[in-house]
């Protein structure tokens, strides 16, 4: 996002990326070869105590190369807390809105599309049948025929790459943009370190490491320094490059998520069909607060619904398996209250320390409770809890025929991996506000220790965004841009020369 924008507007842009550069008919759509192609740590990215798996792009176009086309607008009362409660005023500005809605263009966000899958179908079913609050999810698609069935199928692998076009990511909007107007851009670079030179960044130590060749240290000079590494990533780039802030790496907000499955009596195939267009909303400000859940759905290809359902045994989870196509998966998604943290280990790498709080726990368990409901009356018959020690319900005629094993969910124990818990989203580890003694990045989105230094992503929100947060950090991120222009622009004029900005 900021590369392109800085790219048009006339600056010189060096785009370094982590991870490889695929496009179009690179993405084979086949898990064994995207999965580690371009996920951070080739999908198997955890907590240190493994209890939360974790799921970030690392390929150039990062998360919106991966995800799973959801592009929800910042709800206005999470704008209006970030405001209040983080001296964060921009947040409620028009000028927010405007960037909203120029990326919102930008990726072509709709909701022309209507026809579901199996799964979504049933949340869509199930929620209207309890009279509950449900609602089409706007995605990222152009060029998509609700009649193809070609089309229809190749939406479900998204999550995968698109070898198709239809997803509007970076990788076909701003980074083409940025192409266009001349800047560069390097993938397989792994930045090491942000440079410091007279108080200020000073540009990047990285090393390019190509598949096909010999790795080669790259070190490059910058008069401005943009990080847009992910809420994980970013603040361990930052505490290696020396910065130091008490609560960076801090407050770490996950979407902390659990899967409930359930098997219906007709074929479902739910990894065909957009993975999610479809959000029930009635659980997201549970008793008078701004937390709760929402209701999704996931992508179901076999490997990873291989690891996400419940196991008690090999023979069990080879009966699961066997009936893949007619599971349906919902997630419960909790806007979490209380967050975790990001270190270093002693090589340098990050460390991710995360507990399931007893209030988002709560929020989870409500989630999973409805989920389980709406599974019921969309027609299941058999739900599976997400615990290990698999309680299943039974449901007949729309409603549970043992739904007393719901409300002996919250006294069974919950320690880590006891029970599968996920996480697709990650954010706040460099949070953005206007008090520099609580808050790493200043409402600019320039580090309060390094002037020069700008994040631009998810790890510079105040707390999480209680929705997919893609359109969010690119608002954020076009934002931040629009002041960048300005204040690039001032030492240009200053200088009397181009100034050159790298994005790692």
């Amino acid at each position: 996002m900021v590369a392109g924008e800085l790219a048009a507007a006339g600056f010189d842009v060096l785009v370094l990326e982590k991870g490889p550069y695929y496009h179009g008919r690179d993405f084979t759509q086949r898990e064994t070869d995207m999965m580690g192609a371009l996920y951070d740590a080739r999908g198997t990215l955890g907590t240190h105590d493994g209890g939360v798996g974790i799921l970030a792009g690392s390929c150039l176009g990062g998360g919106t190369t991966v995800n799973w086309a959801g592009a929800f607008r910042t709800p206005n009362y999470v704008l209006e807390e970030w405001a209040r409660e983080h001296n964060a005023p921009h947040f409620t500005a028009p000028s927010f809105q405007q960037s909203l809605n120029a990326v919102s263009e930008a990726l072509g966000v709709n909701t022309d599309y209507t026809r579901h899958n199996g799964q979504n179908q049933a949340l869509w079913d199930g929620s209207q049948r309890l009279g509950q609050d449900v609602k089409l999810i706007p995605r990222n698609e152009r060029g998509v025929d609700a009649a193809d069935d070609a089309h229809f199928r190749a939406l479900g692998y998204s999550s995968l790459g698109d070898g198709h076009g239809h997803k509007q990511g970076t990788l076909n909007t701003y980074l083409p943009l940025a192409a266009r107007h001349g800047a560069r851009l390097l993938p397989d670079a792994r930045v090491e370190r942000i440079t410091q030179a007279h108080g200020r960044a000073a540009g990047a130590e990285a090393v390019y490491a190509p598949a096909d060749g010999p790795a080669v240290r790259v070190q490059v000079r910058a008069r401005c320094v943009v990080v847009a590494a992910g809420a994980i990533q970013t603040p361990a780039l930052l505490l290696r490059s020396g910065l130091h802030h008490p609560h960076l790496g801090r407050h770490l907000h996950l979407h902390p998520t659990l899967i409930v499955a359930a098997l219906y009596p007709w074929a479902m195939h739910s990894w065909h069909g957009p993975s999610m267009s479809v959000v029930n909303d009635a659980h997201t400000r549970r008793h008078g607060t701004n937390f709760g859940v929402k209701l999704e759905t996931p992508p179901t290809h076999p490997g990873l619904l291989s690891t996400v359902l419940p196991w008690l045994s090999g023979a069990q989870h080879r009966e699961l398996m066997a009936s893949a196509a007619h599971l349906g998966s919902f997630i419960a998604l909790t806007r979490d209250r209380d967050g975790g943290r990001v270190r270093l280990d002693r090589h340098g790498a990050p460390l991710i320390d995360y507990a399931l709080s007893d209030f988002d726990r709560g929020n989870l368990l409500a989630g999973v409770q409805a989920a389980a409901e709406i599974h019921a009356a969309a027609g299941a018959h058999t739900i599976y809890l997400p615990h290990g020690t698999l309680p299943v319900l039974k449901a007949e005629n729309g409603a549970l025929r043992n739904p007393e094993l719901l409300a002996q969910l919250p006294h069974l124990s919950w320690r880590p991996n006891q029970f599968g818990l996920y996480s697709a989203h990650q954010m706040s580890t460099a949070r953005m506000g206007g008090d520099a003694a609580t808050h790493p990045v200043r409402v600019t989105g320039e580090t309060v220790e390094l002037p020069g230094l700008y994040v631009a992503d998810g790890a510079a929100f105040p707390a999480c965004s209680g929705v997919n947060p893609m359109l969010t950090i690119m608002a954020l991120a076009h934002h931040t841009a629009q002041g960048l222009k300005t204040t690039l622009g001032a030492q240009t004029n200053q200088l009397g020369t181009t100034a050159r900005h790298v994005v790692a």
